[in-house]
């Protein structure tokens, strides 16, 4: 039995005036376990020393009635702490959960602080608190994709003391950069940008793997194996002085990747007008390995007998830096992408308007070569539709208006149909220069394009969103404007790496973790999670690098919750395997086995354990049941009339908009008494009927929205489990509408408010 001391935390006295501390304090003193009670007014401030110098040694743990612990808890602890007093903490939020909330209603205010002290000391007197682990990551990380945020990120690691390996597919790093005439907001050339980029990394220890993907990620994190196929390069860098006497005498011709297709090549050529590694290479899926380039080399660069090859490295940490592309246009058969010739997408624009590009910076039609007097673009082309992809690109508004001014300033009319001009920020300034500039604007939807069979010139079908007209409009150039897709990353397949709805892949959370993913030690760097401004890619990196870097230092956290294994109760059903959303628990040899690497503690595997093998540390099943216990024995006790509402919280965005419901005044009855969970993901159907055998009138399911919940799954666990509940309780004649679920964000607070009402409601009713 622990020796437990309760402090009671006025708040600088102004919660007296709600919560009779008097009565509180004679409540905790009555306590089996309870050894100490201390009341004060500020222990924020300078009241926690005298609380520990009167607990030093007496308890072994503490119970602390006081404000939100999201709010002062660090705090807290780190008073008492430095004031000699470090044992376990449980907390109970008397202000924005108690006296707040229901400052009408003093005696009900008092009566929950009694409950949830009771629920509190209930927990704390069996909690075994975090286990210690000390697992170290490899000094070692892989950088997937050489573009700007894959170089920016590996430049970082490199820096700090990491042994970096950066892997790019192509023959040369740049990525889609290398592809653009200038960048956005600076004007300036893109091969700025990159000598720059390639001049850190050569100073650097990054070992650069080109012509090279990722087969496969074995391993656990902090200890990664990576299999990596290279295909050989044909031409040695260190060697090739870049004369190009080996193009020239080269006899196939193919399409110009740089260039999108608007040139060709030779099956020998310079991938990059700013290359790294500075050389030449060969597509052998082209090469007829002739020779010819051989023989006019004169340093001896080139071997054609290179073989594909695979290596393995061993990293603490990846990151996808794997970059983004135009979606292919010709799948929209009404634009006929690819049978009318004068039709190019924006990238193959911006190649035209390079003035080292296939044109030679002249605007042309691809089918006759005649450069062009009016151009009309086409935004949202596959973006923002249910067919293909609900969402904005983001970024395609503003290179479309940076293109439409280049154009203008050659004489050469513009007009853009669109849905909505999205120019966020300083593009907003390129969107007032186009108008001033004479760009026409068009609000309309592209329906399809047609060849005129006499001026056999593209004609555009759009409709005047605005008027309702149907236009036809003559051109001598169509330019269609994308979608954005990812890149194609093979190498995923056996991670749990979920994308968003636009392919691209989804973070852990995007409010405070917009790097981090879903499986520990990978991260997400720039274009790869989503469309966006170079800048904002560098940016982005540069935040991935930080967050792998602090992973590889601090390692999987020391302090860990992770589910305890029952191995005789284990069915192996393999349930636990499928539903966690971290890829935690294994089946291996038959033997369920956790992954701590990998657990985030959120114990949704344990709610829906059917057999019970598996229970999360200090949330055990056992012990939840002795808080629900408490919570109603102790909830008769004061007040039998009253009825008693359970609701069932998660740590983060429920716990936050209870307290913003405090914060705010608005009140709601003071019987709803919350328990906490790490995840509502973690409440089970057992929980539910636990609840409602030991004389709760209703339970109410609080989870965070389902689109920021912090263990990803949780909130969609939580109402699967609730609307299964509901099906069980109505077979066994229980009334469903006494058992609520809602999932809110920390604004929420009106739609919290509304689904306790609502179960409120039902529990009056009868």
């Amino acid at each position: 039995m622990k020796n437990v001391g309760v402090i009671l935390c006025t708040c600088g006295g102004t919660l007296g005036g709600v919560i009779k501390f008097d009565e509180v304090k004679k409540f905790a003193e009555e306590q089996n376990g309870v050894v100490s009670v201390v009341l004060v007014d500020k222990l924020c401030n300078e009241d926690a020393k005298k609380a520990a110098e009167e607990l030093k040694g007496k308890v072994d743990a503490l119970v602390v009635l006081a404000c939100s612990p999201q709010i002062y808890g660090d705090v807290i602890r780190e008073k008492l702490g430095s004031a000699g007093l470090s044992v376990p903490i449980e907390f109970v939020n008397i202000r924005e959960h108690c006296a707040w909330p229901h400052k009408s209603d003093g005696d009900g205010a008092t009566r929950k602080a009694k409950v949830l002290l009771a629920a509190a000391l209930a927990r704390i007197s069996e909690t075994k608190g975090p286990e210690t682990r000390v697992i170290t990551p490899k000094n070692a990380a892989l950088v997937i994709g050489g573009g700007v945020a894959g170089i920016r990120a590996a430049v970082d690691l490199s820096n700090a003391g990491v042994e970096v390996f950066l892997v790019e597919k192509s023959p040369t790093l740049g990525g889609i950069v290398s592809n653009h005439v200038d960048l956005f907001p600076s004007f300036k050339p893109p091969q700025d940008l990159l000598k720059q980029l390639y001049q850190e990394l050569k100073e650097t220890t990054v070992h650069v793997i080109t012509c090279a993907e990722v087969e496969k990620i074995e391993g656990q994190p902090g200890d990664f194996k990576v299999t990596i196929k290279v295909r050989p390069r044909g031409v040695d860098p260190e060697k090739c002085t870049l004369c190009g006497e080996c193009a020239k005498v080269c006899p196939v011709e193919v399409p110009d990747d740089l260039n999108l297709g608007l040139s060709k090549r030779k099956a020998i050529y310079l991938p990059s007008k700013v290359p790294y590694p500075e050389g030449y290479a060969i597509d052998f899926s082209a090469c007829t390995k002739c020779g010819k380039c051989v023989e006019a080399c004169k340093q001896n660069a080139i071997s054609l007998d290179g073989e594909e090859k695979e290596i393995t490295v061993n990293v603490g940490a990846i990151l996808i830096a794997t970059g983004m592309r135009e979606a292919d246009p010709s799948k929209y058969a009404g634009y006929n992408y690819g049978k009318i010739k004068s039709m190019v997408t924006q990238f193959q624009l911006e190649r035209m308007l390079d003035p080292e590009g296939p044109t030679g910076g002249k605007v042309i039609r691809p089918d006759t070569g005649e450069e062009v007097k009016r151009v009309l673009m086409a935004l949202c082309t596959g973006s923002r539709t249910v067919e293909d992809n609900p969402y904005c690109s983001r970024i395609c508004c503003t290179y479309a208006l940076k293109h439409a001014i280049k154009l203008r300033e050659r004489g050469i009319d513009v007009i853009i149909s669109y849905m909505d001009i999205r120019s966020p920020f300083f593009a907003e300034n390129l969107y007032q220069k186009a108008r001033e500039m004479g760009v026409i604007f068009i609000r309309g939807d592209l329906a399809t394009v047609d060849l005129d069979p006499e001026t056999k010139k593209p004609v555009a079908y759009l409709e005047n969103t605005i008027t309702g007209q149907i236009m036809a409009i003559e051109t001598d150039l169509v330019v269609l404007t994308p979608t954005l897709k990812p890149n194609a990353a093979g190498f995923l397949k056996g991670l749990k790496m979920p994308r968003k709805l636009n392919e691209f892949l989804q973070s852990l959370y995007a409010k405070v973790r917009p790097t981090d993913t879903r499986e520990r030690g990978i991260f997400l760097c720039g274009t790869a999670y989503t469309p966006m401004f170079v800048s904002d890619a560098i940016v982005h990196a540069s935040a991935a690098a930080e967050r792998a870097l602090k992973f590889l230092r601090n390692g999987i956290p020391k302090e860990t919750y992770t589910p305890a294994v029952r191995e005789e109760l284990c069915s192996q059903c393999g349930a636990c395997e499928e539903v966690c959303p971290f890829g935690a628990p294994k089946l291996v040899n038959g033997k369920p086995v956790i992954d701590v690497t990998k657990c985030n503690g959120c114990g949704i595997c344990a709610a829906l354990c059917p057999t019970g093998a598996l229970q999360l540390r200090d949330y055990e099943r056992g012990l939840l049941f002795k808080q629900i216990e408490a919570v109603l024995r102790t909830a008769k006790s004061l007040d039998n009339e009253s009825p008693k509402v359970i609701a069932f919280c998660c740590e983060e965005c429920a716990y936050a908009t209870l307290d913003l419901l405090g914060i705010t005044g608005k009140e709601y009855p003071s019987y709803v008494y919350p328990i906490m969970l790490p995840c509502a993901g973690r409440v089970s159907l057992l929980d539910i009927l636990k609840a409602l055998a030991e004389g709760a009138d209703a339970v109410l399911v609080i989870a965070c929205g389902e689109k920021s919940c912090h263990y990803l799954d949780g909130s969609v666990r939580a109402r699967r489990m609730v609307a299964f509940a509901k099906e069980v309780l109505k077979e066994l004649g229980y009334d469903p509408d006494k058992l609520g679920y809602v999932d809110v964000v920390s604004v929420e607070t009106d739609k919290l408010l509304n689904s306790i009402r609502a179960i409120v409601d039902a529990v009056k009713k009868g």
